[in-house]
């Protein structure tokens, strides 16, 4: 009977352990949709300025809680003229803002990385995912064109980052959402 009662505690030990392990492991794994966006361009002035406050402006205008910011490879001391008078023409002043390069830190599992025509192979981590858009046209080629360009890609990016969202909300029978 006692070896019985010690069989039964060794399996309810290692059944806890086996459950603390696998909430360890769960806890380390990426189950939602990123909470920030890090767009990276060559000189963390142009494009993903663009690029950052016009997520952040469709975000906030959707209601999400999803925050960009802008980086570079090489920063410049600071964003050109063109882009400065573009986003104010926009309604989305500057203000004092200062590019910064991109880390290895900022590869994260809550932090979408994205290149905008720059190569992070060398300061991305070994197999640190991020996204890369090539295909923008040059700020400097006009600021209207490029605009555009970015906030069309930044469009598909929000969709893309809350369909995982949408999808796995349930619907009552009524049609509406249950919050």
């Amino acid at each position: 009977m006692e070896g019985m009662r010690s069989m039964a505690r060794f399996v309810q030990a290692a059944l806890a352990l086996g459950c603390l392990a696998l909430s360890a492991v769960w806890a380390q794994t990426p189950t939602s949709a990123p909470t920030e966006v890090v767009f990276v361009c060559e000189h963390g002035s142009s494009k993903s300025v663009v690029a950052a406050s016009h997520f952040n402006r469709l975000a906030k205008a959707r209601g999400l809680t999803l925050h960009a910011v802008a980086k570079g490879l090489t920063p410049d001391a600071g964003p050109p003229e063109q882009v400065r008078q573009g986003l104010m023409n926009d309604g989305l002043p500057l203000d004092s803002f200062t590019p910064t390069p991109i880390q290895k830190k900022d590869f994260r599992p809550d932090v979408r990385v994205i290149a905008l025509g720059c190569v992070l192979g060398p300061i991305a981590p070994d197999g640190a995912p991020f996204e890369d858009w090539p295909d923008l046209p040059a700020v400097s080629d006009g600021y209207e064109p490029a605009r555009e360009a970015i906030v069309k890609r930044v469009n598909q990016l929000i969709d893309t980052i809350t369909a995982p969202q949408k999808r796995n909300r349930v619907v009552a029978v009524s049609g509406r959402p249950i919050p």
